[in-house]
């Protein structure tokens, strides 16, 4: 059976939405990681829960970036939709 590809890709309007709550979740994957070998330290090398730490932190400073950048983010996305679609923008203005 042959897939059949749209010739008008669709825009998902709550990309930037999506993203934001995908990284949320996986600073909360990496801080509960961390605090579970935290846990079991006499087992593990005490340097990986710090490890783990660090991946959330980075993962915190990328959020950070896309909530400064949201505007911009939504412009593209919203011109994305308006130039395959007749379709509304995805934030009000």
């Amino acid at each position: 059976m042959a897939l059949r590809l749209s010739r008008t890709p669709e825009i998902n309007r709550y990309l930037y939405e999506n993203l934001v709550s995908n990284v949320e979740c996986q600073i909360e994957h990496w801080n509960r990681k961390a605090a579970r070998r935290e846990q079991q330290q006499q087992q593990s090398d005490p340097d990986t829960a710090q490890t783990l730490r660090a991946t959330a932190e980075g993962l915190g400073y990328a959020l950070r970036l896309l909530d400064a950048f949201e505007p911009e983010f939504c412009e593209l996305t919203d011109a994305a939709i308006r130039s395959t679609t007749d379709g509304q923008p995805c934030h009000d203005p």
